[in-house]
């Protein structure tokens, strides 16, 4: 069993972590506008005051329980991959992105119901999106948008879409994929052969998507 972000935490912290643990599963079960504080602090076993100690709003206990999660999205090989991409041009954007989807699906897997969470608050959510994509622009994303740009200026990717929105876009299907093998296929573990059909499949729909015919 894969342990749970409280048991990643010192003692100190246990509390704080074990109200963000809960609201993520509540969360993820009823959706945010259906889970009130006095439930997280009941399913907690603390008081609602205690939630409040900690985070100021439900809003803020949304944002710290998830927000760090869906920060590690992007894999931190990702500066090794671009330089890669950036100095070989054999490395086509469909081998790039397999390479990218293959080295986040454990990590999406294991953080499935913070990660469900935030992308339905992202779709309804026009400032999440902006913190969003602005949390990408402070990280390691850099490199990832001059990724994503040289694909655009080698006609492998459209040019009438900007590169954080591409980027977006790649991340949610692959959220989505999670999604279906979680819950519409409700899959415990998923075979190796499996899990490369399925990501073929989203590549070919980002392909798809975003591909560069416009600039043929």
């Amino acid at each position: 069993m894969n342990p749970t972000f409280s048991q990643k935490l010192s003692k100190a912290d246990n509390t704080k972590a074990k109200i963000i643990d809960t609201a993520i599963t509540l969360f993820s079960e009823k959706g945010y506008e259906n889970v009130s504080t006095k439930e997280i602090a009941k399913k907690s076993f603390v008081s609602e005051g205690t939630i409040f100690r900690y985070f100021n709003t439900k809003s803020q206990l949304l944002h710290d329980a998830i927000f760090p999660i869906a920060s590690q999205i992007l894999p931190t090989e990702v500066d090794r991959v671009t330089s890669e991409v950036l100095s070989n041009n054999n490395l086509n954007f469909t081998d790039f992105l397999t390479l990218f989807y293959n080295d986040r699906y454990q990590y999406v897997w294991e953080h499935f119901n913070a990660l469900k969470v935030f992308f339905s608050r992202l779709l309804f959510n026009p400032q999440m999106k902006r913190d969003f994509l602005k949390m990408l622009s402070d990280k390691e994303v850099p490199t990832f948008i001059d990724v994503i740009e040289e694909y655009q200026r080698n006609h492998e990717l459209t040019n009438l879409v900007n590169a954080e929105e591409i980027i977006t876009g790649i991340i949610t299907q692959f959220v989505f994929l999670i999604v279906k093998e979680k819950i519409i296929e409700d899959n415990t573990t998923i075979s190796d052969n499996k899990r490369n059909d399925e990501i073929s499949k989203i590549v070919r729909n980002i392909n798809t998507l975003y591909g560069g015919t416009d600039d043929v």
